[in-house]
């Protein structure tokens, strides 16, 4: 199949008629700006060929221009082996369709089943074709914008497609109708002892299942007659424990052992007693000595505070005396700085009259200028206040707008109309006699040979004949005549109401009017500029600025002969010098403040100190006339005497107990008893255990747990002997059911050879060291092998995937043409993703394929493409109106 011309109108976004002819064979570049309608070209060429024509509902009214109730129009010639095929279908409203073939003209129905015959494709049950689905073999190449890097994917129609057209070079390699029914039959056989993942499934399944059955009822009968067994075990090494125990007199033994280390207990006891009636003697030994140590420790004290308290007395009088004397200086500065500070603001109070002076006279002054300031805005304001009004007025005469402009068109154009259906009425006669004076119309006589146009009623004389009445238009004339008065008589009477002789002229009446409506506009926003809040507050503002300004002239003024600055200066001057004064005084006044403080904090401390050393010294005086300091010492000696008897006593207790080894008794005591206690337990244990064991074993026994065992592994016995013959039988299966699919994995591998062998020259040119990998189920790229290593097809950049599904195209198509199937690759917007350097490769790989294929590129690039050397149609220059 060949593309040699695309004629769209009123489909999507073309609604001028669109031609694109001079398609030839190899690379046709189609550009266009974005919005162009690129894309809508594809999708007419989509739709002619595989949507019905008479398709309904919303996919027919999708087809319509946005805002637009036309009819679709599309047309299509392409050629087939050489032979010129012209499609022309009509949409949504008086639906059509002709395809005009070598062999005769089709129209309607006829047309779709040519076209499915032709083009080898499915059509869709209902509503519109989809690409993936009813394209066939076009759907392949077709790639649309946004898609162009998807891998390839095939429907069974063209998965079909292409293993018919590769049968021919590879054989039967798939084995062929026989191959696929005795595959087919061994699956069927295979699945009824497996499922699609390999588990068992089935009689196989079922028989497992018996096993397993079997030896789960078999398995807790054999651990119960194990258990019967262990018991008899378990009571044999019970009673033998219980035999070892009486021969050794085991419990009389540790009965002996235990009073033994009661005894020598006692006696531990004993010492622990005595050890302890000599701590609390030592205790009250040294209780003795503290009594003496605390008097003759408190006299110490005592006689160091009164030393303490005298010296802090000494040192209060000598700060009170310097506080004072702090106090006096800081009562001078203080006086000082009150006089300086009364000075200075004196001096401030008389910059600051004459500097309010100066401000009033510049205050004066700044509202005059003011008053002439919006006197001048608002004599603009008003004026083009007074403009506006007269532009909103001429407008508002103005009987031209956008709706009676339209109408006075929609007049004009049924009015042409109507003329045009009038004169398409009128009748061509054509004379070819043989002599003059024959013919008369009107009494006029025609020439032999010409032609005239009739548009009323005549009549035809013929000389030796009679006469002819010819009615142009037949029995329409009337109508068409009145219908052409009437638009007429219409567009007369809607511009005599304007005021209008003509169209133009009302258009010229519209174009005033909106230049009126400007000048209002733009003489409102000066007003709106000079006057934000209105001309009204504009004249209340100068109202204002002038009441303002006799109140200041009202005013009594002493004139001062300074300017502001030079009286703000000497102002701001005299305010520094009073605020630094201010600030001393200030200073003076916190410091004096302090001085008074601390000369009454020194006074009162020096007051205190004194009362505290005379207290200390009459403490310690009255202390040493009850007890002197002798008397203390010596009763301190005699206390510590005392205190060392009593520890060396306690030292003579203590070595005894160790020699006792209380602790090694106390272990042996503890150790005797649990002794003791486990035997006894152990001996009542053993006999409740031995006759616990021999009570189960009576009731086991009368079970018959060992024939039962017997009878349960004969029935496995049975059910495994069958388990592995149908075993055996699915192994079989499953060998030959693998064998037969690698034998096809083979045979698919020599099936995909031809295929990568028209992939690899074009693969070559843009990765050299690169190898495609193909799915053998749908001949989809699944990997990139470079340097050994397989990539996804995911995992490749966006670029790189692109690059690959249009190489892979161009090979199928390659393919498919060597076979005798042709169809056009038409490439939206591709490559737009591809570096400049891939994306010379690529045009070097799709020069190569339009050798034998025709290469239709839709772009918005021009300026890459140009380099490709092929032919550009700018789809803009082919609009027609």
């Amino acid at each position: 199949m060949r593309i040699r011309r695309i004629d769209v109108q009123n489909f999507r976004k073309l609604v001028d008629r669109v031609v694109i002819d001079d398609i030839a064979d190899g690379v046709t570049v189609i550009a266009g700006d974005n919005e162009d309608g690129k894309s809508t070209v594809l999708q007419a060429l989509r739709t002619v060929l595989f949507d019905r024509h008479t398709l309904t509902g919303a996919d027919a009214e999708a087809m319509q221009p946005f805002g637009h109730k036309v009819r679709p129009e599309i047309g299509l010639d392409f050629e087939i082996d050489g032979a010129l095929y012209c499609l022309r279908k009509g949409f949504c409203q008086r639906h059509s369709a002709e395809l005009k073939t070598p062999t005769g003209t089709f129209a309607g129905m006829e047309v779709e089943e040519k076209l499915q015959e032709l083009l080898r494709f499915r059509a869709p049950g209902r509503g519109a074709s989809r690409a993936d689905e009813h394209h066939g073999i076009c759907g392949l190449f077709w790639v649309e914008q946004g898609r162009s890097f998807a891998p390839i994917s095939l429907n069974a129609d063209n998965r079909g497609v292409l293993a018919g057209a590769l049968e021919g070079e590879v054989g039967e390699v798939l084995g062929g109708t026989r191959g696929r029914a005795l595959k087919e039959t061994i699956a069927r056989h295979y699945f009824e002892f497996f499922t699609k993942t390999g588990k068992e499934t089935g009689t196989l399944a079922a028989a497992s299942r018996n096993v397993g059955e079997f030896a789960s009822r078999l398995l807790p009968l054999k651990e119960q007659l194990r258990e019967y067994h262990a018991k008899v075990d378990e009571l044999a090494k019970t009673r033998g424990r219980l035999a070892d125990y009486k021969n050794a007199g085991m419990l009389a033994k540790a009965q002996t052992a235990f009073g033994q280390a009661e005894a020598h207990m006692k006696d531990v006891n004993a010492l622990r007693h005595g050890v302890s009636e000599a701590q609390t003697a030592k205790a009250i030994a040294d209780a003795g000595v503290q009594g003496p140590a605390a008097a003759l420790g408190q006299r110490g004290e005592a006689v160091a505070r009164a030393v303490r308290d005298v010296k802090a007395f000494e040192d209060a009088k000598i700060e009170a005396e310097l506080a004072e004397r702090e106090f006096a200086s800081c009562t001078s500065a203080f006086e000082v700085a009150a006089a300086n500070l009364s000075e200075s603001e004196t001096k401030w109070e008389t910059t600051e009259r004459i500097l309010r002076a100066v401000e009033r006279q510049q205050t004066r002054r700044g509202v005059e200028e003011e008053i002439r300031r919006l006197a001048r805005i608002l004599t603009d304001a008003r004026a083009a206040e007074e403009l506006a009004r007269a532009a909103r007025a001429r407008v508002a005469l103005a009987k031209v707008d956008a709706t009676v402009l339209r109408q006075l068109r929609n007049l004009e154009e049924k009015r042409v109309h109507a003329e045009a259906a009038l004169a398409g009425s009128e009748t061509l006669v054509r004379f070819q006699l043989e002599r003059d004076g024959l013919v008369q119309i009107g009494g006029a006589a025609v020439p032999r040979e010409g032609e005239i146009s009739i548009a009323e009623p005549c009549v035809i004389q013929i000389a030796d004949v009679g006469s002819l009445v010819i009615i142009p238009g037949g029995s329409e004339l009337p109508e068409r005549r009145k219908a052409a008065d009437k638009t007429a008589r219409q567009l007369h009477e809607a511009l005599l109401k304007i005021g209008a002789s003509s169209i133009a002229q009302a258009d010229t009446i519209r174009e005033q009017c909106q230049r009126d409506r400007q000048e209002a506009e733009n003489r409102t926003n000066i007003v709106a500029a000079l006057a934000p809040e209105g001309i009204d507050a504009l004249a209340s503002r100068l109202a204002e600025a002038e009441a303002g300004l006799a109140r200041l002239q009202a005013e009594p003024e002493n004139s001062v002969e300074m300017s502001l600055e030079e009286a703000r200066a000497i102002h701001r001057a005299a305010s520094e010098e009073t605020t630094r004064l201010r600030r001393q005084h200030e200073l003076a006044q916190s410091a004096l403040g302090k001085a008074r403080e601390e000369r009454a904090r020194a006074q009162a401390k020096h007051e205190s100190a004194g009362n505290a050393a005379a207290e200390s010294i009459a403490e310690l005086k009255s202390a040493r006339d009850n007890v002197s300091d002798d008397a203390l010492r010596a009763a301190h000696a005699e206390a510590g005497r005392r205190a060392a008897l009593a520890s060396s006593v306690l030292d003579a207790a203590e070595s005894a107990l160790r020699a006792a080894e209380p602790e090694v008794c106390q272990l042996k005591l503890e150790q005797t008893r649990d002794a003791l206690a486990n035997i006894g337990k152990d001996i009542d244990a053993l006999e409740r255990a031995a006759e616990r064991v021999a009570i189960e074993l009576q009731a086991a026994g009368q079970r018959g747990l060992g024939e039962e065992v017997e009878e349960l592994e004969g029935q496995l016995a049975l059910a495994v002997a069958k388990q592995k013959s149908v075993s055996n039988e699915a192994a079989s299966l499953r060998l030959l059911y693998e064998t037969i699919c690698r034998a096809e994995k083979v045979a698919r591998e020599a099936f995909l050879a031809p295929v990568q062998a028209c992939v690899r020259p074009y693969l070559r040119l843009l990765m050299p060291d690169a190898e495609l990998v193909l799915s053998d189920d749908d001949l989809g790229v699944t990997h990139l092998r470079r340097s050994g290593q397989d990539e996804p097809y995911g995992a490749l950049s966006i670029g790189a995937r692109e690059q690959i599904a249009v190489l892979t195209r161009l090979a199928f198509a390659d393919l498919l043409r060597e076979r005798g199937i042709t169809a056009p690759v038409i490439l939206d917007d591709a490559l737009v993703n591809s570096d400049p350097r891939r994306f010379e490769s690529m045009l070097l790989a799709i020069r190569r394929a339009a050798r034998a294929l025709q290469i239709i590129v839709l772009t918005c690039h021009e300026s890459s493409w140009m380099q490709s050397g092929a032919p550009v149609i700018r789809l803009a220059a082919r609009a027609r109106s």
